[in-house]
């Protein structure tokens, strides 16, 4: 492929997560030029495997705030950005009700086009929102197509969508700009639904993408130790794990595990609490009602390597999310954590929404109703586990490998550049 072949991912005020990383690395691998812009964006860890590629470029403005120190540049960067954000306060009223969309400050935007305006790009692709509109303003400026990579489906009635006029301004950008993109790239078929309705959008079925939320790699077959070598749990125990935000049902888990009986153990995992909001009280309210002590609460912030092994130790994995939002209903191909529970074999319990039936058809899983099905789903599995496991790393191989369903994406693109000649 021409080393000038170029891909621009555009993502801003959004943290920085496998969907980015995973689609800058493959694309790279595919003999893609990779330029990434950030701006605002909360950096995780694994960052820095995107430096080990010659093909990426990563460009970072206004640095995030990434639990280091701040070097006195950093602190300018900071105090510039926090300046931009209170002015914007002032004048939020009348940027909606004039539809402006100028969210990225004028000093950023004048550093991209510097960088952007002399390199031949495919596309650009921007992720989620913000992302979207910041593709399509430059893309348009140096006339090349987008591509929209939704992530979240925050509809104008959605709770996040009202929680200011920003935000409010920024759906109104979303619709403006979807509607001229040249692809969607999205989860699934249900997903691809609802956005575009909800956008007023017709979709076109040649020009969506479905794009699962998948994991790199094969399946991880090792089961490991970390959880009960860092807690001190019995070899024996049976670990339930429930990874990402302790306030899902934090509650009702703990109080229906002090009913479990003593050889299960459930282990709730969130890193974000402590580390990123600076917040513990909720993880000691949920230790206040584990009297029986039947709960182990992780929180510390973990690398990605951490994180395997933690979910490899465990035997069960609960994804469980509320039904007061599509966003949350329809979540089989847009969990991250389903992905990885079944990459390390763990079996699955899931409320039984839509299109949720793929785990009770793979074998890999129970769904169940209620909370209170919980501990008869856990039983179903337990008394035939190695059948349950092995489905698991099979419904991984066979759904939620990104390797496999990105090169759809690519596709699209080499395409893109043939339809240029």
């Amino acid at each position: 492929m021409d080393k000038q072949k170029w891909v621009g991912i555009f993502q801003a005020e959004w943290p920085l997560q496998c969907h980015t990383l995973n689609s800058a690395i493959v694309l790279a691998k595919s003999g893609f030029n990779i330029d990434l812009f950030l701006y605002d964006t909360h950096i995780i860890d694994d960052f820095e495997t995107l430096y080990q590629s010659s093909n990426i470029n990563i460009y970072i403005f206004d640095e995030p705030y990434n639990g280091e120190n701040y070097s006195g540049t950093q602190l300018l960067y900071r105090l510039r950005r926090k300046l931009f954000k209170q002015l914007n306060k002032f004048i939020e009223p009348y940027l909606y009700h004039s539809n402006n969309d100028n969210f990225i400050p004028y000093y950023v935007n004048k550093n991209v086009f510097k960088i952007a305006k002399s390199k031949q790009y495919e596309c650009l692709i921007g992720i989620e929102k913000l992302g979207l509109v910041w593709a399509a303003k430059l893309a348009n400026k140096i006339n090349v197509p987008y591509v929209y990579h939704s992530l979240e489906l925050h509809s104008n009635n959605h709770p996040y969508c009202n929680k200011s006029l920003h935000i409010k301004r920024l759906k109104k950008a979303e619709e403006k700009y979807h509607k001229s993109s040249y692809a969607t790239i999205i989860q699934d078929e249900d997903r691809a639904d609802f956005l575009f309705k909800d956008n007023g959008i017709k979709s076109e079925e040649d020009k969506i993408i479905y794009l699962p939320v998948s994991l790199l790699g094969d399946a991880f077959p090792e089961k490991l130790t970390f959880l009960q070598e860092k807690f001190k749990i019995d070899k024996n125990q049976l670990i339930i794990l429930q990874f990402g935000q302790a306030s899902r049902f934090g509650i009702e888990l703990t109080q229906i595990s002090q009913k479990f009986p003593q050889e299960w153990t459930l282990a709730i995992h969130d890193g974000l609490l402590s580390n990123l909001w600076g917040d513990d009280t909720y993880i000691k309210k949920l230790q206040s009602i584990d009297t029986k002590k039947r709960v182990i609460f992780s929180t510390d912030k973990l690398k990605s390597k951490q994180i395997k092994d933690l979910v490899a130790s465990a035997h069960i994995g609960l994804v469980l999310y509320s039904n007061s939002c599509e966003n949350d209903i329809l979540t089989v191909f847009a969990s991250e954590k389903l992905a990885l529970y079944l990459q390390c074999g763990l079996p699955v319990i899931a409320f039984d929404y839509p299109g949720y039936e793929i785990i009770e058809q793979s074998k890999c899983g129970v769904l169940i109703k209620t909370i209170e099905d919980l501990p008869n789903a856990i039983k179903i599995i337990s008394n035939d586990f190695d059948k349950y496991r092995l489905n698991a790393y099979k419904t991984f191989i066979k759904y939620y490998q990104f390797e496999p369903n990105f090169e759809k994406v690519i596709k699209m693109i080499k395409n893109l550049s043939v339809s240029k000649r």
